[in-house]
């Protein structure tokens, strides 16, 4: 019979192999000296990620959501405030560089090998991050309410919809009612701005905390062999802050560029009466979507589950030892395969016939 306590036991000694109290306390030291730096990819999330929220602050200030006022608000911006124009293109490009970098950063992570023990809740903590930034930049996309934004909507909803189960109760729920209108723009509205950077906050808090525990005790377990002959490690380094001055610029210049060579323009007003021409979601969901198409919305509410299943839950999938680079590499291979057939699925229903 297992002794009262012994479940809390097996949590503790799991958390222990983990996170030890010298680690710990290492950890806390390197960082509130600042003598730990952001990883390249992850300093660039948090650049964007500051632009996204200073932006979105701004467009607060005229954007109206309402069915009535949205359209209209979003079209005064670009005509008629002072460099609102710009400020929307470089919120709207930024919302779609942080998808691009969120994904960099996870399959860096995966080929890497950073989900292995006793890494587990990085992976993790950093897919929960990228579903919530993939859910904040769709939800943004349907606030403008033109054509693609409102049948967007629809077919997100849609898709929830198909979910065994719980799918009709949550697409009711998302939507405020049986058909996308008034009170799910309000809803999109209420997650953009207030709910999904709240997960947010506490998700990129929480792995920004355990990435950089490790990135410390990480070091520590080789500091013997890597010390300089003067015993000094992590001494500071004055070229570190050019170099983060110089990703700042950069990301600020590439949202530029976009902006005036490739604006994201407002479409025709919202038609529920009617399906425009070649309508699709976000790139983003361009997978899903052309699953959809091709065969039917619970079948892609049943596949994408599972990758996303699968994905959340690859450290517990992939733990062959270290020694076994075979078997490793096998692994590693399936995911590459599934990788690539994702991407194939998005540029598939990028050229194909939009759904109706």
């Amino acid at each position: 019979m297992e002794p009262e306590g012994g479940r809390k036991s097996r949590v503790g000694r799991w958390l222990a192999e983990r996170f030890s109290h010298s680690s710990v306390r290492e950890f806390l030291c390197h960082t509130l000296s600042m003598r730990r730096s952001l990883s390249a990819t992850g300093y660039l999330l948090l650049v964007v990620l500051v632009m996204q929220v200073l932006g979105g602050a701004l467009l607060l200030v005229y954007y109206k959501p309402t069915v009535a006022g949205a359209y209209e608000s979003v079209g005064a911006l670009n005509a008629e405030v002072s460099g609102g124009w710009l400020v929307r293109q470089m919120h709207a490009w930024g919302a779609q560089v942080l998808v691009v970098l969120i994904m960099v950063y996870q399959v860096r992570d995966l080929f890497l090998g950073h989900y292995r023990k006793p890494r587990e809740l990085v992976w993790i903590t950093g897919c929960l991050v990228a579903g919530v930034l993939l859910l904040e930049a769709y939800t943004g996309f349907v606030l403008r309410w033109d054509d693609r934004a409102y049948w967007g909507a629809v077919i997100g909803t849609e898709f929830v919809h198909k979910l065994p189960w719980i799918g009709p109760w949550i697409s009711q729920m998302v939507r405020g009612g049986l058909h996308v209108g008034e009170a799910t723009l309000g809803r999109f509205f209420a997650a953009h701005v207030a709910f999904l950077p709240m997960m947010l906050l506490v998700g990129g808090v929480a792995h920004g905390l355990l990435s950089g525990y490790w990135q410390v005790n990480g070091r520590s377990e080789q500091r013997g062999r890597d010390a300089p002959e003067d015993g000094v490690v992590n001494r500071p380094r004055p070229e570190r802050a050019f170099l983060l001055l110089g990703g700042f610029y950069a990301v600020l210049i590439l949202l530029v560029l976009l902006a005036h060579v490739w604006p994201q323009t407002l479409g025709p007003r919202a038609d529920p009466m009617g399906v425009p021409e070649n309508i699709k979601p976000p790139w983003y969901f361009l997978p899903v979507y052309h699953l959809m198409s091709t065969t039917s919305p619970w079948i892609a509410a049943v596949l994408s589950g599972l990758v996303l299943v699968l994905a959340i839950g690859w450290p517990f999938v992939e733990r062959t030892d270290e020694s076994n680079t075979t078997a490793r590499r096998r692994l590693l291979l399936l995911a590459f395969v599934v990788l690539v057939i994702w991407a194939g699925l998005g540029v598939a229903g990028y050229v194909s016939n939009p759904l109706r």
